[in-house]
């Protein structure tokens, strides 16, 4: 089955949620020809404090408060304000701060957010229209052990969900960025143990500038390098571990424009290169990995 969806590149999805995408996006993609575009998954406790320490940034202290509220866990939410607001102006102290509040909440059957669990996954409901939004639902909950929040700000959640025809296993919640936030009973890992991603690889680039073969080397954990054959050294930074069509790999970010991305393959996926322009859209091919260590 060809797939249905695009995972955006900083969404982290666990490869046994990819059968329930699977099953939800194919009739979408069917009746509407589109494909699903996944924004989010599982996060660690230091993702999520990275993501609402860029949304928190500049807001008044009233707009801070209504960015909380949406959060079920009062206690944590609160104590991830005061750790937001004790430490501004020193962004790593605020995030480092706001991810061992997130943390204590693992585990203890209130977790700040569902995303921490190895089973959701968020659905861009935005570019959608009323009657694609409707379907989707449909064929969501239509997949055993799936329930949906619709989510999106106060005063669009009619909008976002046709709540004059209710849909069992459909909830609604507040969030500041629309979307369909989909929940299953998955009991997974958020990564297989078969993982093994390359720290060296060449491939031949075919097209300008300087055509012929580049060399790849992980420098550390954070940071990839790009050797030319004209002496050229190009850096990348490590963005994420993700999940596509193609299996497991590594998205590196092209450095000081950070404007290009570059999805390295797991040495179990197939060995294709992927590039984007960023932010994320299509993934072109750019290469076959070859010499991959």
């Amino acid at each position: 089955m060809a797939p249905c969806y695009i995972i955006l590149y900083n969404a982290t999805i666990p490869s046994n949620l990819i059968p329930t995408i699977q099953n939800i996006g194919a009739p979408f993609k069917a009746r509407f020809n589109k494909d699903l575009v996944i924004t989010s998954g599982v996060r660690t406790p230091l993702r999520q404090a990275q993501i609402m320490y860029d949304q928190m940034r500049g807001l008044s202290q009233s707009d801070l408060q209504k960015y909380m509220a949406k959060y079920t866990n009062k206690k944590a939410a609160q104590a991830a304000l005061q750790a937001y607001l004790q430490n501004q102006g020193n962004p790593d102290a605020a995030i480092n701060a706001m991810a061992g509040v997130f943390q204590g909440t693992v585990g203890t059957g209130n977790p700040f957010t569902n995303h921490f669990g190895p089973d959701c996954f968020d659905v861009q409901n935005n570019q959608m229209m009323p009657d694609e939004k409707q379907e989707f639902l449909r064929d969501a909950v239509a997949v055993p052990n799936v329930h949906v929040i619709v989510e999106a700000p106060k005063g669009q959640l009619r909008e976002a969900h046709n709540l004059a025809d209710p849909i069992p296993n459909v909830t609604v919640g507040l969030n500041p960025q629309p979307h369909f936030h989909v929940q299953t009973n998955a009991t997974i890992n958020p990564w297989p143990d078969t993982i093994e991603l390359p720290t060296r690889f060449v491939y031949y680039y075919r097209s300008n500038p300087a055509p012929g073969w580049r060399t790849w080397v992980q420098v550390d954990p954070t940071t990839w390098e790009e050797h030319w054959s004209n002496g050229f050294t190009q850096k990348f930074e490590v963005l994420t571990t993700t999940y596509n069509d193609l299996g497991f790999g590594v998205i590196v970010r092209r450095l000081p424009d950070r404007k290009l991305l570059v999805l390295i393959p797991d040495l179990q996926a197939r060995p294709f290169l992927r590039v984007t322009t960023f932010p994320a859209s299509n993934w072109s091919f750019l290469g076959k990995m070859e010499q991959a260590e």
